[in-house]
């Protein structure tokens, strides 16, 4: 009996991303939604996912390889008045990848006007000077839109784990993984 539940529950799902799926796949063929840039790297609507002025694949802004400097220097004075873009402090050890939080991005919004990202980390590699990482948490609701947004543009994801809560897509040397488990939706941009 139980077994038959998550049977149904795993059909109902997958009849929803399905036609989840068809609709935004009609709406990429009717609207310019996504621009190629190279083998598996687009800018993807209705996502944090962009490009930059070197259409290098970013996350809110953010891209990898990107001088830490050149996109987010640190913050001056009180962080929770932050208006612009820039890191709190490195934190971690001195020669290993370190990490920030963002604070001061302007919040991309979605079509009913609310904030897409709601937090936002970055890491850098041990010289502390170029960004190696960027995850944003987005609102728990956008996890399985957003899962078809990126299916639908990059096509299927390289992996997933066993119940779907979490899907990576592998583009050259770059690692896009959308995580939608502990009752948040993160996604990751990462070497």
């Amino acid at each position: 009996m139980r077994h038959t539940a998550r049977r149904i529950a795993l059909i109902a799902t997958i009849t929803a991303a399905s036609t989840a799926g068809a609709m935004i796949a009609n709406a990429f063929t009717h609207h310019q939604t996504a621009v190629s840039v190279r083998a598996g790297a687009y800018a993807v609507q209705g996502t944090p996912i962009g490009l930059d002025v070197h259409q290098r694949l970013t996350l809110n802004g953010v891209a990898l390889g990107a001088p830490i400097g050149e996109v987010l220097p640190p913050c001056d004075g009180q962080p929770s008045a932050a208006t612009t873009f820039c890191h709190l402090p490195l934190t971690g050890q001195a020669n290993e990848d370190r990490s920030a939080d963002v604070v001061g991005f302007a919040a991309g919004t979605d079509d009913d006007g609310k904030p897409l990202v709601t937090g936002m980390t970055i890491a850098t590699g041990p010289d502390d000077t170029t960004v190696v990482g960027v995850s944003a948490i987005v609102r728990p609701e956008e996890g399985l839109p957003m899962m078809v947004r990126l299916t639908s543009a990059y096509g299927p994801p390289s992996s997933t784990n066993v119940d779907m809560q979490s899907a990576t897509w592998d583009m050259g040397d770059q690692r896009l993984t959308l995580d939608k488990s502990f009752g948040n939706t993160e996604i990751t941009l990462s070497r």
